[in-house]
Parts: C-alpha cells; structure tokens; sequence
C-alpha cells in the first residue's frame, strides 16, 4: 500500500497539528505541513494548466516541496479570536 503525503495548512503555534503531524509521523505516513501566511517569500506555490506539470508548495530555494497531485485530501482549520456565545 502506497502513502500518500498528507498536506496540513495551518498556522505556526497549533498545538493541535502539532499531535496530528507527531502521530502521522509516527505511523510513518508523509506530512507537509505549510502556513499560508508564508506566501510568497518562505512559500510557493506553482500550478500549471493542462498538462505541463502538477500543482505544488515548495520553498523557493528548493529545500522542501510537495507536490499536490500526490495529495489525496487537503485539510485546515481556522481559529476564531473571539468565543461564541
């Protein structure tokens, strides 16, 4: 059986990613974990119409990428700064 990466889009300090991508690592599944507020100067992201290459996130020296084909489902959640009442 394959395993797919596993794109997580969330903000630096949440702590609950945080236990996601501690046990997705430890069940040995790939994790590429991104912050948004990173476009563009630490993250890219490059996407192409047709058939000239897939969709993907990378760091623009190239240290880290990921490619979004091979991503099966992409999940995020947004924290609100105020209670709901």
């Amino acid at each position: 059986m394959s395993k797919h990466t596993v794109l997580i889009v969330t903000q630096p300090f949440d702590v609950t990613a945080d236990y996601v991508v501690t046990e997705l690592h430890e069940r040995g599944v790939p994790v590429f974990r991104c912050n948004p507020g990173d476009l563009p100067h630490r993250l890219t992201l490059t996407a192409h119409l047709g058939k000239a290459g897939p969709a993907a996130f990378a760091s623009p020296n190239g240290t880290w990428h990921c490619q979004i084909s091979g991503v099966p489902g992409i999940g995020g959640q947004r924290r609100s700064s105020s209670p709901k009442n």
